[in-house]
């Protein structure tokens, strides 16, 4: 089976996690100084196909390139050519900071973006309040599958970018729960949880979030 194509200019490596190699995707800007901010890219469900080649994680990570991002993507622990097995969040925390720690180590002190599709949202709105982003961007994030409502969140710029005929997250309580953290909402009626057809808006949404 071949591996999708990875977005131009994305380099693939690994790097060692808590509990064994994690598979890495990263963009890095040819002008890049200590005012480019890091994005990290935090993927869907590993037991639902998800991975750092999802087309969602791409898009978002082609947006970060576009608004001028160091950008890494990255498979949790059990996907693709990370070690490890699904731990349903508790464990995928420490992908994430394992990932953060590797990159602010090999690029250097510097703003930190969390973006995430779905599981991977609620995957970086765990580690918010512990690693102290400066912005955050969430799509579809699972407010109908798991307690988002409990977490803390540092006071950051947060946008939502949701679709208003998801078919796995609840469209009413993912805007409920985005007023209740003071998000900026970017909504598009027409679109799915997996935004079909609707790429190229959600670009320009993930871009103007992240400019």
């Amino acid at each position: 089976m071949l591996r999708p194509l990875l977005p131009n200019g994305f380099e693939l490596m690994m790097i060692q996690g808590v509990v064994g190699a994690l598979e890495v995707c990263a963009y890095q800007p040819m002008h890049l100084s200590a005012q480019t901010p890091l994005l990290l890219v935090s993927h869907p469900h590993p037991l639902h196909g998800g991975s750092l080649h999802n087309k969602i994680v791409q898009t978002l990570a082609k947006a970060g390139v576009e608004a001028g991002c160091l950008v890494v993507c990255y498979n949790f622990r059990g996907v693709g050519r990370s070690e490890g097995e699904f731990d349903h969040g508790h464990g995928e925390r420490y992908d994430l900071k394992a990932v953060l720690a590797f990159a602010l180590e090999r690029w250097g002190q510097r703003e930190v973006f969390l973006a995430g599709f779905s599981f991977g949202a609620w995957v970086s709105c765990l580690v918010a309040d512990a690693v102290n982003p400066t912005r955050m961007v969430l799509v579809a994030p699972p407010v109908s599958l798991y307690p988002m409502e409990r977490l803390a969140l540092p006071a950051i710029p947060l946008t939502v970018i949701q679709g208003g005929q998801d078919e796995v997250v609840s469209s009413e309580q993912a805007l409920s729960w985005a007023k209740t953290r003071s998000a900026d909402v970017l909504w598009r009626a027409q679109a799915g949880h997996y935004f079909h057809g609707q790429l190229l808006w959600l670009r320009r949404a993930a871009v103007l979030a992240l400019s």
